[in-house]
């Protein structure tokens, strides 16, 4: 084989070589940006899905305990011998929350979800932000009257009444807004992360033909690197046995030329003459 026929397979075998390497290397790449985002929807549904089933436990838990009060509050109002006891109404604590800002600041979450998600989702968290903010004002109002019995400050205590009936109205709200949801955001969970799965297994099974393209493109590599050295040497033989051909009739001649001339006499010119 000449060297240029060699040379211009080699070149050929090794642009293959770069073209699977590059097909190989790219699509992966984009299936790996594809699941990194399915993981970021998923993630940030997992946070909602946590931070919200929280809140409905909280919400209902004051809810409760609101009530209670109510009641309680009621049958002590109502008892002569409570007069002149101290009116102590209970504790109420924020929500706290930090999933809706995560939320709303990823655009592919805004992007992909259903309008009528996020409208729920935007209901329940404006109602924990007024909750909170009702909170705020029945806690500045409570301070401000201080330490009241139940025999004066009539006024304030229907008051702080209204405050925890709205509170809880509110609580109870959020609650069922969460219970409401809590499947869909169960279902979007689980859509993510089934694409996410078969994604992973599309980029293992991706990993393994790479793999095996590049020991197979190794493999035929050294067997065409074989087969030109195998060329190669018979080209060198070739040549060799062309060289040792051509000497040989020569000598033949050289070593026959005494014997054939024996049976002719030589001719002398002077007999002749």
């Amino acid at each position: 084989m000449s060297a240029d026929t060699l040379a211009l397979v080699g070149s050929l075998v090794s642009l293959a070589g770069v073209a699977v390497g590059v097909l190989i290397t790219i699509h992966p790449n984009e299936l790996t940006r594809k699941r990194d985002y399915y993981q970021s929807i998923a993630k940030i549904w997992s946070i909602i899905q946590y931070d919200l089933l929280g809140i409905k436990t909280f919400c209902l838990h004051e809810s409760k305990s609101i009530e209670e009060w109510l009641e309680s509050d009621l049958v002590k109002k109502a008892d002569s011998s409570k007069r002149g006891q101290f009116f102590e109404p209970t504790n109420i604590g924020h929500i706290v929350t930090t999933a809706w800002p995560i939320a709303i600041s990823n655009g592919d979450f805004i992007t992909v979800t259903d309008t009528k998600e996020i409208d729920t989702l935007a209901k329940i968290y404006a109602h924990i932000k007024m909750v909170n903010e009702e909170i705020d004002r029945y806690m500045a109002f409570r301070y401000h009257f201080g330490i009241l019995t139940y025999e004066g400050g009539e006024h304030v205590h229907d008051r702080i009444r209204q405050h925890y009936k709205y509170i809880k109205s509110l609580h109870t709200e959020i609650a069922t807004d969460i219970q409401n949801i809590e499947d869909t955001i169960d279902n979007e969970i689980k859509h993510y992360k089934h694409k996410d799965e078969d994604l992973k297994i599309i980029l293992t099974i991706l990993g393994w033909v790479g793999w095996i393209t590049f020991i197979i493109f190794i493999i035929i590599l050294l067997i065409c690197l074989w087969w030109f050295a195998i060329g190669d040497t018979s080209a060198n033989s070739s040549t060799t046995s062309q060289k040792q051909a051509t000497k040989s009739p020569t000598a033949i001649v050289t070593r026959t030329k005494s014997p054939i001339l024996k049976h002719y006499p030589t001719v002398d010119s002077r007999k002749t003459t």
